[in-house]
């Protein structure tokens, strides 16, 4: 009876050390992202885009895209990890970081107060 419990443990943890080998981070990002939104009653239709380098989610109140590093998800082991990933950036498009950045850059760069980029920065946030 005791080889037989042991061969069982051998074979469950073979098995899901095959498990562990075929999960990936980048293929979570949509199902996570959406449950995300789910879960906290966010109701913008925002699709999740895994992009390699630096992210850009200036425009994602336009293109209700949120980029996701490859990078930061190398690290991701699981679909908590990959929420955390996801609600950072979430976090930082909500709290309008990029706009906050863009409207700095554009006030130390000497940029006119008619120009229409600097009119409309927030507007997008607003009006989605």
């Amino acid at each position: 009876m005791k080889k037989f419990f042991i061969s069982l443990f051998i074979i469950f943890a073979v098995s899901l050390q095959v498990n562990a080998a075929t999960w990936s981070a980048k293929d979570r990002v949509a199902t996570v992202g959406q449950q995300i939104l789910t879960k906290n009653a966010i109701t913008a239709k925002l699709t999740f885009n895994v992009v390699d380098g630096a992210i850009n989610n200036v425009d994602s109140a336009k293109t209700k895209v949120v980029n996701i590093s490859s990078e930061l998800l190398k690290y991701a082991g699981n679909d908590n990890e990959v929420a955390a990933v996801i609600s950072n950036e979430l976090g930082h498009i909500i709290c309008c970081h990029a706009d906050r950045s863009r409207l700095l850059n554009y006030v130390f760069n000497g940029a006119d107060s008619t120009n229409e980029a600097t009119q409309n920065i927030s507007a997008d946030y607003i009006s989605s």
